[in-house]
């Protein structure tokens, strides 16, 4: 078991809302809307973004960092819990440029950093893991004594060139139905998130980071590998201490591989450590009315997990006509929201 990390505040720009509260506000409605853009190559496509002509990966970072940054000075901390690095886990910085035949300009990392001044920056292209991936490392360097306070997330922006990439794996659709019969593709979307994370006995927690877990599968471009998801849960909950989560916030794109991959990944997870008697967690998708935002999906992912922690309550993944009977999880998977009744500590695992 490995130390945990604390997490001070957290901030998130969203496809249905451009803070925190706005975002929970409508995920727990179940509010969404949609806009539809003709691409390039004469084919309108639904993308999940707040405006008709979307925001840049920039303007989405720094909405949620102001947030996150704005949270740790509403509890009275002190400038020792100011960031002294920030990670940034991004698939789309500098794709836009590269549409307008610009050149690539200063990776969004090194803007942000020369805006509120961190000290230090970092980014991690690792295409839709990207913020997850941002987050370990993050924990990592805190770990190793590197830094005592980072802030760590993801952003990214709808491009033209990511959709028109979905669209020819075949995985691009009008809607996304999570775990759903009749799913059949996902809709990109925009979105940023960050958290503040210290070492811990540093500042003033909200949340803490028990554990993490990656592992590479590169095998497909669009199809995800169950035995590479249930390294990375199992290397978590090694690292957590725990063999048991309450509930997952899944990758839930609404492909038919990568459901069936994690519901296979939890599924085997969950027999593994059964002792005798099944225990299935909730496994939640918020990509139903948030859309696919690509890169930023983990750190979007482990706010969320946070809310609800705090909340204690659980979003609704968005209600299809019918669950895949041939998905182990899918009588776990939330249909309405609910509130958790259980007491102690509340564990969430998300990707």
């Amino acid at each position: 078991m490995k130390p945990r990390v604390g997490i001070l505040s957290v901030g998130l720009s969203s496809s249905i809302g451009s803070s925190l509260p706005a975002t929970w506000h409508n995920l727990m409605k179940g509010n969404s809307v949609p806009h539809s853009w003709r691409c390039p190559d004469g084919v309108t496509r639904n993308v999940g973004t707040r405006s008709e002509g979307g925001s840049d990966v920039f303007s989405l970072a720094e909405d949620a960092i102001q947030e996150a940054l704005e949270s740790v000075s509403e509890e009275g901390a002190s400038k020792l819990v100011y960031p002294e690095a920030i990670i940034v886990g991004s698939s789309s910085d500098t794709v836009a440029y590269r549409e307008a035949n610009h050149p690539p300009t200063l990776q969004v990392s090194a803007r942000l950093d020369a805006v509120y001044g961190f000290g230090a920056y970092h980014q991690i292209s690792t295409a839709c893991a990207s913020s997850s991936y941002a987050i370990a490392v993050a924990m990592d360097l805190i770990r190793a004594n590197l830094y005592k306070v980072v802030i760590v997330g993801g952003t990214d922006e709808v491009t033209f060139s990511s959709i028109q990439g979905f669209s020819s794996w075949r995985v691009y659709g009008d809607r996304c139905r999570p775990f759903a019969a009749d799913r059949h593709g996902l809709i990109l979307s925009e979105g940023a998130a960050f958290l503040v994370l210290a070492k811990e006995g540093v500042g003033r927690p909200i949340a803490y980071l028990a554990g993490a877990g990656m592992a590479s599968d590169a095998e497909n471009m669009s199809a995800m590998n169950s035995e590479g998801v249930l390294r990375a849960i199992a290397d978590s909950a090694t690292e957590a201490g725990s063999p048991y989560f309450d509930a997952v916030i899944a990758h839930g794109t609404g492909t038919d591989s990568n459901d069936t991959a994690e519901s296979e990944a939890i599924l085997k997870f969950s027999h593994i450590n059964a002792n005798g008697s099944l225990r299935i967690p909730h496994v939640l998708s918020y990509k139903g009315l948030m859309g696919h935002p690509q890169g930023a999906s983990g750190a979007i992912g482990v706010v969320l997990a946070v809310k609800a922690i705090l909340e204690q309550e659980l979003f609704a993944t968005v209600a299809p006509e019918k669950l895949d009977p041939e998905l182990g999880v899918a009588e776990a998977v939330t249909q309405s929201r609910s509130s958790r009744t259980a007491p102690g500590e509340s564990t969430l695992h998300w990707w």
